[in-house]
C-alpha cells in the first residue's frame, strides 16, 4: 500500500528561534513513525534550518521570503512537491506582524490552483491576537477543510471567525524538552552546571523574553523579595530574546544590572534541551506571567510541571481566566501586579505542594501520552473523521 504525500509547510525549523520549530521536529518525526505518509517539509531558504535534524522524512529549504506578495511562488512550490495533503502551521517568526496574512492568501491561491489537495491547518495562538485583528487568518480557516487547535481558547476564536465546529479538531500539546536523554539531572547536578548556589530560592522562568511575558515584571519582584523581605533569591531565565521584539531581552538585562542584580541573576540566552532540564532541576519556583492570562497551551508551564515544580503564573480577567490551571495547584496573579508575584513566590517557595500530588500532575501530562493523542487526532483530521471531544484540561 502506498503512503500518503504529506506536506508540513512551516516558516520554521530548527535551529530558526521560534516556538514553531520544535512542534514541526515533534510531529514530523511521529507522522513517519505512523507509517501511514511520505512525509516533507517546506520551510524557510534560512542558513540556520538544520536538516541533519530529520529524520526519515525531507526538509526543503526553498522559500526565501513568507509574504502575500509571494504568495503564488509559494503555491508553485507547493505544487511541486506534489503533495495529497498540506498541513499548514500558522503563524511563525517568519509570517507574523505585517506579513501574517500571508498564509491565508496562500491557502485561498492553493485551494484555485489545486482543489483536490487537502489543506490541514494547525492554528496556534489565535486567541492571544485582539479580536479585530484576527480576520486576518479567516481566509486561511476558511479555505481548509480542517483546523487544529491545541486549547479550548483557541477554539472559542476560531468559532468566533464563523468557521463550523464540523472541522475543528482539539489536539493537546506536552512539552519539546526531553527530560529522559539526560541523566544524573537533580538539583545538586543542575546547581553545579549552571554555576548556582543552593542557598536560599531558585526562581526559574523559561521561554523567549518577549514584552508579553512580563519578565521585567519578575526582575522587579526578585528585587523587592531581596530588598524588602530579606530573602536570599536567584533568578535563572532559561531563554533568549525573540526576532518579534530583540530589544525586550537588553532592555531587561539592563534593568537587573540598574536594580543591583546583575549577580543574583544568570541569563542563558536561548536554552538547550540540557541546559533546561539542569536550570528547572535547580530551581524552586517556576514563575511564567503572560500578559493575557496563561492557559494549557503554554508549553513553558507545561515543561515545568514536567519538572514537578511549584508554578506562579498570570490571570487576566480582560481576557482569559483559565481555572485548569488552578486545579493544578498553579498561583495565577495580575500579570503586572509586582508586589502579587513576589508574595506567591514566597507562598510557593515556603508551602510547597506535596511530592506526591506534583508527581502525579507530571504523570497526568506525560509527553509520550500526550504527543500520541495530538498525532492520533491529526491523522483524524487528515481523513476528515468526525471531530471527537476532547478534555483539554488533561
Amino acid at each position: 500500500m502506498s503512503k500518503i504525500k504529506l506536506l508540513i509547510v512551516s516558516g520554521s525549523f530548527p535551529e530558526i528561534h521560534c516556538g514553531i520549530s520544535a512542534h514541526v521536529t515533534q510531529i514530523a518525526r511521529r507522522f513517519v513513525q505512523s507509517g501511514l505518509y511520505d512525509v516533507g517539509v517546506l520551510t524557510s531558504a534560512d542558513e540556520r534550518v538544520n536538516k541533519t535534524l530529520a529524520n526519515g522524512y525531507e526538509v526543503y529549504d526553498r522559500i526565501g521570503k513568507w509574504s502575500i506578495w509571494n504568495a503564488g511562488l509559494i503555491c508553485r512550490e507547493i505544487l511541486r512537491l506534489s503533495p495529497e495533503i498540506v498541513h499548514i502551521q500558522n503563524p511563525s517568526v517568519k509570517y507574523c506582524g505585517l506579513q501574517s496574512g500571508t498564509m491565508s492568501v496562500v491557502a485561498w491561491r492553493l485551494k484555485r490552483m489545486a482543489p483536490d489537495i487537502r489543506i490541514v491547518v494547525t492554528q496556534h495562538d489565535i486567541a492571544l491576537s485582539k479580536r479585530w485583528w484576527r480576520w486576518r487568518f479567516r481566509s486561511l480557516l476558511s479555505s481548509a477543510e480542517a483546523i487544529i487547535v491545541s486549547n479550548m481558547r483557541d477554539y472559542e476564536a476560531v468559532v468566533d471567525q464563523g468557521i463550523s465546529t464540523e472541522k475543528i479538531y482539539r489536539a493537546p500539546v506536552s512539552s519539546h524538552v526531553r527530560f529522559n536523554e539526560f541523566e544524573n539531572v537533580d538539583k545538586n547536578t543542575g546547581c553545579k552546571r549552571m554555576g548556582i548556589g543552593q542557598k536560599g530560592i531558585c526562581v526559574a522562568f523559561f521561554g523567549f523574553v518577549l514584552p508579553e511575558r512580563n519578565v521585567d515584571v519578575l526582575i522587579r519582584a526578585i528585587k523587592l523579595l531581596r530588598c524588602k523581605h530579606n530573602r536570599e533569591i536567584h533568578g535563572l531565565i532559561l531563554g533568549g530574546a525573540h526576532g518579534q521584539a530583540p530589544l525586550y531581552y537588553d532592555r531587561c538585562r539592563e534593568l537587573a544590572n540598574r536594580l543591583g542584580l546583575k549577580n543574583h541573576i544568570t541569563w542563558t540566552g536561548f536554552a538547550t534541551d540540557e541546559q533546561i532540564a539542569h536550570g528547572l532541576a535547580c530551581a524552586d519556583v517556576f514563575v511564567s506571567l503572560p500578559q493575557r492570562g496563561a492557559d494549557m497551551r503554554n508549553t513553558s508551564i507545561i515543561t515545568a510541571m514536567l519538572a514537578k515544580l511549584p508554578i506562579v503564573t498570570s490571570e487576566n480577567k480582560h481576557f482569559y481566566h483559565d481555572s485548569d490551571l488552578e486545579k493544578l495547584g498553579c498561583i495565577c496573579v495580575p500579570p503586572r501586579d509586582v508586589q502579587a508575584v513576589a508574595k506567591a513566590i514566597i507562598d510557593c517557595a515556603d508551602e510547597k505542594p506535596d511530592d506526591e500530588f506534583l508527581s502525579r500532575r507530571a504523570a497526568m501530562l506525560d509527553p509520550e501520552k500526550i504527543w500520541s493523542l495530538h498525532i492520533n487526532i491529526n491523522i483524524q483530521a487528515f481523513r476528515g473523521d468526525k471531530p471527537m471531544d476532547i478534555d483539554l484540561s488533561v
